[in-house]
């Protein structure tokens, strides 16, 4: 309420090298037409009871939330394999897009964990 500050979270990576971390997905993709982007498909209900009964019959149109990525979202969620860690994909997002050499590993670390805030990647050590 007011007059009471919010505690913070703790990051949850802190006292990791968050270039060693390794990302890994945990939603489908489904590539759009001809652009090269990606959409995600999150399930409309996952967890509890909604998740398990009600999920597997909703019709194929209204199952999933679909998140579109733009072009250097989709390039790294590509790269994301299970195997690559966040250096790598700073590298090959540098190959992809060389005028974004300085901003590159931020960028790419922010989409990360963007990503895994919400649920659709885990970052492993």
């Amino acid at each position: 309420m007011f007059g009471i500050r919010k505690k913070r979270k703790l990051d949850q990576w802190a006292g990791h090298d968050v270039r060693k971390l390794i990302p890994v997905r945990r939603l489908e993709h489904e590539a759009l037409e001809d652009d090269g982007l990606i959409r995600l498909l999150q399930p409309r209900f996952k967890d509890g009871i909604l998740g398990r009964f009600l999920q597997p019959h909703l019709p194929q149109e209204r199952a999933h939330v679909k998140v579109e990525l733009d072009a250097r979202g989709s390039a790294i969620w590509r790269a994301i394999d299970g195997r690559s860690s966040v250096a790598e994909l700073v590298r090959l997002f540098i190959e992809r897009y060389p005028d974004d050499t300085e901003q590159a590993p931020e960028r790419v670390w922010r989409f990360l964990a963007v990503m895994a805030h919400h649920g659709f990647i885990d970052l492993a050590v």
